[in-house]
């Protein structure tokens, strides 16, 4: 409960307001074996959750407002175990979850909430599908059938190797584009389209390219680029060298919103004793 006072002239006005919630959760387990080839067994995870929320204030010792709803959600995630022996792994193949909510609040016409699923799949490890959709129940103040008002689809694939993560920055200028962990040499590309019914349309195409030729240089090329707009959103080359004690990198984005160059030259067990150029162009 929450509550508030103040002076308006000689007469002292206050305001409280109290908040409730309630929630039920369960988990159900369905197993199915299969023993098809490498397929041994498919196993299906059920998550349903409800839950009540009400909350209402009060001014002078009157109601204000009052508002009771209720929200639910069914997460849905399919597994699997491939592969023999040694090589049995357990994979999480597919979650489909869907929530809404209904308003029981006096006076509100559209009760229903928007019905949200999101789809992800991750046939294997290097590969990531996602999808997204947004229904609603009602044109205009009509109760009718689930329209479709937004979609989402987003894919993702990365590959790496040659051991551990290579030396130098592992941060880049270039917006949406994520460089950690990725070995001596990777490619990591990722598309994104989003669909508003009724209004614009998002799509574009992220990717990194790094190659460590020898065991002193790393080289790696990173873009945005817009696919709606047809342009170059950001791109940027960063090259790395090891000195022995001292390391030096290069970073350069001709283009976007923070073009220039950076470069530094600094010892390693001391980096905050170094040399730095670098011009920027907002």
């Amino acid at each position: 409960m929450v509550g508030s006072a103040l002076w308006e002239g000689e007469k002292f006005s206050h305001r409280e307001g109290v908040s409730a919630n309630l929630g039920l959760r369960t988990t159900i387990y369905g197993v199915f074996p299969v023993e098809r080839g490498k397929l041994k067994v498919v196993r299906h995870v059920l998550r349903p959750s409800i839950s009540v929320r009400s909350s209402g204030s009060w001014e002078d010792g009157s109601p204000s407002s009052w508002r009771v709803s209720l929200s639910a959600s069914l997460n849905n995630l399919f597994q699997m175990k491939w592969g023999e022996g040694r090589n049995l792994r357990k994979l999480d193949v597919l979650s489909l979850n869907l929530s809404s909510g209904y308003d029981l609040s006096p006076g509100t016409s559209c009760r229903l909430s928007d019905l949200r699923t999101s789809i992800r799949s991750s046939p294997f490890r290097a590969l990531d599908l996602r999808a997204g959709l947004r229904h609603g129940f009602y044109r205009g103040d009509k109760l009718c059938w689930p329209i479709l008002k937004e979609l989402s689809l987003n894919a993702s694939l990365r590959v790496s190797g040659g051991g551990k993560p290579s030396p130098g920055r592992e941060s880049s200028w270039v917006p949406g584009v994520d460089v950690s962990g990725m070995g001596p040499w990777g490619l990591a590309l990722s598309g994104y389209c989003r669909r508003v019914v009724g209004g614009e349309t998002t799509l574009w195409v992220r990717g990194t390219a790094q190659a460590r030729p020898t065991s002193k240089w790393t080289m790696r090329y990173s873009f945005n680029y817009d696919l709606g707009k047809g342009r170059m959103v950001a791109h940027e080359i960063y090259i790395y060298r090891d000195l022995h004690c001292w390391e030096a990198s290069f970073q350069w984005s001709p283009s976007g919103m923070r073009r220039g160059y950076y470069f530094v030259l600094r010892i390693k067990e001391l980096p905050e004793i170094k040399v730095e150029k670098r011009k920027w162009i907002w």
